[in-house]
């Protein structure tokens, strides 16, 4: 009997090694399974950012939470899972930067993100938005999560119009710091120069402020521009450096035609030659001296074209012309209406009759005098072939008329 029961005593600590290596796989299991619904419950909620472990049936929560909300929302899924018995939260909240930035830069490479970003939807949102504004570049994303945004409904509109704009561009960056937006860079054509000066004066974001623009034109080449004078108006085109210069070349042209309509279709450009703003103020100048005509510029070459009344107004321009800057190459057509009337002195006008001509030569005040002369000759000797070598010019004596007349009797 005594022999029995040692026996069995010595296959106590069996037993019991073998029930408590049964009870700790049975917990370990437990603990398994508890720990994969929770965080189940948890990537469906949205709530990836934590996870579970669990001491037999008593969680503990961990990660690093958006929001206070976050927290909450996770610790009561974790409790509503069946077995849970208890929830500790070891979770912690993301930094918090009071000076919130964001901000997108796109070269030859892409276009890459950074800054901060509040939560995953509003990440998901950013990278939406990139995708549909810049569908066939490069994505570098390297934005942090941080709390601290401006309000999202202000927040991502003003994401969607900076990205917007970076697409008009060549190369450059945008960046929103809090509530204020920068923007920096080259456009892409005068068009989309055009847009983004268009985008910044009517389309910001409300609750948006533009706190700086230093968006630069496309660059152009050859750099075009023209002018074309008519009667009653004056039209430009091509392009113009900048606003700053488009307002002083206007200047320009209100002082030099004061008179005419102006069609002013120039776009911003970059890339202009020398010296561009006193050339064309020179040419504009130049063009107020005819009564029709153009300027052309295309690199450095320049054609010019036009009609004078008087032919010392046209030479007057053709030496204006060749006074242009030294960097351009000028084409020249100038021609005039009415020639010059020189002065002569001594005033001879004179006739010589022979058996079959009648020849009229030196000088008259103008051609219907002209005109008169060769009418009376043909009436005085109808008989001959009357020649007219007559000049116009100033100078004739008073009394010229009666004399010539009183001559053609003799």
């Amino acid at each position: 009997m005594g022999s029995i029961f040692l026996r069995w005593l010595w296959a106590l600590p069996i037993a019991g090694l073998i029930w408590g290596t049964a009870v700790l796989a049975e917990r370990s299991g437990i603990e398994a399974d508890l720990k994969a619904r929770a965080d189940a419950a948890l990537q469906a909620a949205g709530l990836g950012w934590a996870s579970a472990t669990f001491e037999g049936v008593d969680a503990r929560i961990s990660g690093r939470a958006f929001s206070e909300r976050d927290r909450e929302q996770a610790r009561k899924l974790v409790a509503r899972e069946w077995g849970v018995w208890t929830v500790r939260d070891g979770t912690e909240l993301i930094e918090r930067r009071e000076n919130y930035v964001w901000g997108a830069a796109l070269s030859a490479q892409g276009v890459r993100l950074s800054g901060y970003f509040p939560d995953p939807a509003a990440r998901d949102g950013i990278l939406k938005i990139v995708k549909e504004t810049l569908p066939k570049t490069r994505l570098t994303d390297a934005m942090k999560a941080a709390r601290g945004a401006p309000d999202q409904s202000v927040w991502l509109p003003a994401i969607r119009f900076s990205l917007n704009q970076l697409g008009r561009l060549d190369s450059g960056k945008v960046q929103l710091e809090g509530r204020k937006l920068s923007i920096e860079g080259a456009a892409r054509t005068s068009a989309s120069y055009r847009q983004l000066q268009h985008a910044f004066s009517t389309e910001v974001p409300k609750g948006i402020t533009l706190a700086r623009n230093e968006v630069l034109p496309a660059k152009i080449s050859p750099y075009v521009w023209s002018a074309t004078l008519q009667p009653n108006q004056l039209a430009l085109a091509g392009f113009v450096p900048g606003e700053a210069a488009r307002e002083r070349f206007m200047a320009a042209i209100k002082a030099a035609f004061p008179k005419h309509a102006v069609v002013d279709k120039m776009e911003v450009g970059a890339g202009e030659p020398r010296d561009w703003l006193d050339t064309t103020r020179g040419l504009i100048e130049v063009l107020s001296k005819l009564q029709s005509g153009s300027v052309a510029m295309k690199g450095n070459a320049l054609e010019f074209k036009g009609v004078a009344v008087a032919q010392a107004t046209a030479e007057s321009v053709q030496n204006l012309l060749g006074k242009i800057g030294a960097h351009y190459q000028v084409k020249q057509t100038v021609n005039y209406i009415e020639p010059t009337i020189p002065t002569v002195s001594p005033y001879v006008t004179s006739f010589l009759k022979d058996a079959k001509r009648f020849t009229l030569s030196g000088y008259v005040p103008n051609q219907a005098a002209a005109d008169r002369l060769v009418a009376e000759a043909n009436k005085r000797a109808p008989d001959h072939l009357v020649v007219a070598s007559l000049a116009i010019a100033r100078g004739a004596p008073e009394g010229w008329s009666l004399c010539i007349m009183a001559g053609l009797e003799a």
